[in-house]
């Protein structure tokens, strides 16, 4: 992309310039050049926006590539006649009615060709969660409006906020309790206002949240065969759980935290951890082709436990 799209805005501009009097293809070349940055920034960013989050959450996607569009509107310009010509005005009416044309059967023609199949599936995204406290487990899907498929797990929307995920309305469904250990947080000293815990996943989960009811200023981190590192945590996230961090790769033999927290009453820490693949959950059918996944916890088993230090 970043030698096809300044290449096209060349060609464009080009086109353009061999449209207008000899006189005017230096300005246009140089504003051609102009757009590059938009053409080589913008319409990548906003495709891949759009590719990211669908047309359910496009509005993001939508801003980029109009920003991208008001970019060329000085090009697009240098096509209409001045209005000072003889027919000027009436020519660039003609220009702007058969761009809006144009749009109109472009858009029509891709509804009609780009339907829903193996090709360019639709996105369907859910996951098993299993609070061990409770001893409840649920299907759930970050979908706003699921599929067909994905319906026959979920079957009301929830507001309140879902073990594993964004506190955010989800739908949701239960789901038969599968045996699965939960992840393992152990203290191992508490002095003052510093904290030492270990934690671990009995089931090599390589993704594990700690979620923390309280501020946590610093955290220290030892991972087998390496040094400890030290993050200083600046600022606090909203609702119940105000900290919050996220391990990826976890070794099998778990790692050491160090919190260190002006809290001195009892720590509370909900811990839960991801793994990848439905298929060992009772009831879970494959998803049709013409479906897929595109969120990060989709497919995934979550197990949770609320430790208390």
């Amino acid at each position: 992309h970043l030698v096809a799209l300044p290449a096209l805005a060349l060609a464009g501009g080009g086109l353009v310039a061999l449209l207008m009097p000899r006189r005017s293809v230096w300005p246009v070349l140089a504003i051609t050049a102009g757009i590059i940055p938009s053409v080589v920034l913008l319409m990548p960013l906003g495709v891949g926006t759009f590719d990211t989050a669908g047309l359910a959450e496009g509005g993001p996607a939508a801003a980029l590539l109009a920003l991208f569009s008001l970019t060329l509107l000085p090009l697009v310009e240098l096509l209409l006649p001045p209005v000072e010509q003889p027919l000027g005005k009436r020519r660039a009416v003609l220009v702007a009615v058969a761009g809006m044309v144009l749009v109109l059967a472009l858009t029509g023609a891709g509804l009609a060709v780009n339907r829903v199949d193996a090709t360019y599936p639709r996105r369907a995204n859910l996951a098993y969660v299993l609070d061990t406290d409770t001893g409840l487990a649920h299907w759930v899907s970050p979908d706003t409006e699921p599929a067909e498929w994905t319906r026959r797990y979920v079957t009301e929307r929830s507001e309140s906020a879902v073990v594993g995920f964004e506190d955010r309305p989800m739908w949701t469904g239960p789901s038969p309790t599968v045996p699965v250990p939960a992840p393992e947080v152990t203290r191992r000293s508490r002095q003052g206002d510093t904290v030492e815990l270990h934690v671990s996943s009995p089931r090599s989960a390589p993704k594990v949240v700690l979620r923390i009811e309280h501020r946590i200023d610093q955290i220290t981190v030892t991972a087998p065969g390496l040094a400890p590192t030290a993050i200083t945590l600046v600022g606090t996230g909203q609702g119940r759980w105000p900290t919050e961090v996220r391990f990826g790769d976890l070794p099998p033999e778990g790692i050491d935290l160090t919190l260190r927290t002006m809290h001195q009453g009892p720590l509370r820490i909900s811990v839960y951890d991801q793994t990848l693949g439905l298929t060992g959950i009772p009831g879970f059918q494959p998803r049709p082709p013409d479906l897929e996944p595109r969120h990060s916890d989709s497919d995934t088993v979550v197990v949770a436990r609320t430790y208390e230090f």
